[in-house]
């Protein structure tokens, strides 16, 4: 027939002509299906997958002549082969041309291999202890270890002495914020994804985990809530009762205590992510002015808590009790930490293409990003901002990112490309910075999903396959990025959900994984497709890395 088989790897045409499915020379048409996202992982079932019908001058059947299961590798190997004898309906006289009579065409499929392990066993592994929740669970068992050393410092019959829990309550406050401050998450992406590639791949896989780092950000947010409700409690006790040998009763101590764990408990309230995502707009109004209201109130109840010491210690003054409390320290790096970012808060210029009405690419000249680095931008500072992968192309200065209409802020970038947007920080580490970790990647985008990863692929630091699925690739984003990724993976399986259907992408994924050698998969997709991904790799032992959406 003449039909380039590596446009069919996969059940996907890919590294195609204009019109791929079309030999001209011998007037030969042939349509492959795709796996679908509900196939059955049955290898009979994967005869389904290959829908092969040949168009010639006669029409002619085509069969499925034979089929082979690795079940180590989990492909199912289709050989579909035209039929020397035309259809019933044929006229008796026509004629097979020749070119019909010999053809052949392989055609791979994979169904993925069984997962591992029990279901239950997953479920812990993966899902209930994620490393992001063994993260969080870490902070919180170390937070009871340092309770039960303070109940032990305390005299018979009392409570915890006041200080220390509020030194407990610092602590955590200031490890909560200090975690998400750039330069600081720039510094343990550093650290996390600068192993030599000779470094056994095992070790490899658990430092990319490193943008799980948001399980000590909540878990130190959370513990600090418990140990200030601990800290209210005993103010309050000691406020009713009160003791020459303690802290003198003062009312403002314990009013503005109880406000500012009213804010602490409605910030943490609304970052459970059910409410987050239904009140998004307001987790982020409260995010931030709660924040910087508790931040205010705790300043000033630092200060009431050594003014109320002073009372008590004879010859200590006001200076000399901030000067020595724990607290007045921590909170003045979570404050400068805090106070950092907006100190680079600048309204830059930038040069916006519109790529179609579903995407626009601005392109920035203040600074350069690095692999696998987001920008934040806004057009209101102080109401909202809006974080976007970086990519910067070889031998150029500065960055771009690659905007899709995914919600009101967005479809308006599209609609009125701005020449000036504000711009808060420095380009921050994320996900895709510990590509940089392994030898050979497997790429996983949907839609807009490939604007981060071109910064991977930009960068040809590492070798990386390409799955990208999305509606009319070409008129949506443009031939620049659709060439970059040819570029960077001549054999790039580009799907058109549009005129090909929707994909399986785990079995996609597994199939470029398998064929590369590569040794991770790194996905970049909506929320739900993501974690179907990485746990749909995890579950059949495949490194697997990809956004959770924990802030």
């Amino acid at each position: 027939m003449g039909i380039d088989e590596r446009l069919f790897e996969g059940g996907t045409m890919h590294s195609a002509p204009s019109n791929p499915d079309v030999d001209l020379e011998k007037g030969v048409t042939i349509h492959i299906s795709p796996p679908t996202q509900n196939s059955s992982t049955d290898a009979v079932d994967a005869i389904t997958h290959v829908d092969a019908v040949a168009e010639c001058e006669a029409d002619s059947e085509v069969h499925v002549a034979s089929l082979a299961v690795d079940k180590e590798k989990g492909a199912v190997v289709t050989e579909v082969r035209e039929s020397l004898e035309p259809e019933v309906d044929s006229p008796p006289d026509t004629m097979i041309p020749p070119s019909a009579r010999s053809s052949t065409l392989t055609v791979k499929t994979f169904v993925p291999p069984g997962k591992t392990q029990s279901p239950i066993e997953r479920f812990i592994r993966l899902r209930l202890f994620s490393i992001y929740r063994r993260l969080f669970s870490l902070v919180f068992v170390g937070n009871l270890v340092a309770l039960l050393i303070v109940i032990a410092r305390r005299e018979p019959s009392s409570w915890p002495k006041i200080h220390d829990v509020a030194t407990a309550v610092s602590i955590n406050l200031a490890v909560s914020i200090l975690i998400r401050q750039e330069h600081v998450v720039n510094l343990l992406f550093a650290m996390f994804c600068s192993l030599p590639l000779s470094t056994p791949l095992p070790l490899r896989k658990w430092s990319a985990k490193i943008y799980h780092l948001g399980g000590l950000h909540s878990g130190c947010a959370v513990a600090a809530l418990f140990w200030f409700i601990v800290l209210a409690a005993a103010i309050t006790r000691q406020f009713a009762v009160g003791s020459e040998a303690e802290l003198a009763r003062d009312i403002g101590v314990l009013t503005v205590t109880y406000m500012i764990l009213s804010l602490i408990l409605l910030i943490i309230i609304l970052t459970v992510p059910r409410f987050r995502e239904k009140y998004h707009n307001s987790f982020e109004a409260v995010h931030r002015f709660g924040g910087w209201s508790t931040l205010a109130l705790l300043w000033v109840h630092v200060i009431l808590l050594s003014n109320a010491t002073k009372k008590v210690v004879p010859g200590l003054t006001l200076g000399r009790a901030l000067y020595t409390s724990a607290s007045f320290w921590l909170l003045l790096i979570a404050t400068l930490s805090i106070i950092y970012p907006w100190t680079r808060l600048r309204h830059v210029k930038v040069h916006s293409e519109v790529l179609s009405n579903h995407a626009l690419r601005m392109d920035f000249t203040y600074t350069t990003s690095g692999v696998g680095s987001a920008v934040r931008l806004s057009d209101r500072p102080l109401k909202e901002w809006h974080a976007f992968a970086a990519f910067t192309k070889p031998n150029r200065t500065g960055f771009s990112v690659v905007v899709s209409n995914a919600g009101d802020w967005t479809k308006k970038q599209i609609e009125r490309p701005p020449s000036k947007i504000w711009v808060r920080g420095i380009p921050t580490s994320g996900v895709l910075r510990v590509s940089t970790v392994f030898r050979k990647i497997v790429l996983v985008a949907t839609g807009s999903g490939i604007g981060p990863c071109l910064s991977v692929i930009y960068s040809r630091k590492v070798p990386c396959r390409v799955l990208w699925s999305t509606p009319h690739p070409l008129e949506t984003f443009g031939a620049e990025i659709t060439n970059a990724v040819k570029e960077a993976d001549p054999d790039a399986v580009i799907h058109n959900t549009r005129t090909m259907g929707k994909p399986d992408m785990v079995a996609l994924a597994y199939q470029l994984y398998v064929e590369s050698e590569a040794e991770a998969v790194v996905v970049i997709s909506n929320p739900t497709l993501t974690k179907k991904l990485v746990y749909g790799m995890e579950s059949r032992g495949v490194p697997a890395y990809g956004p959770i959406w924990d802030s």
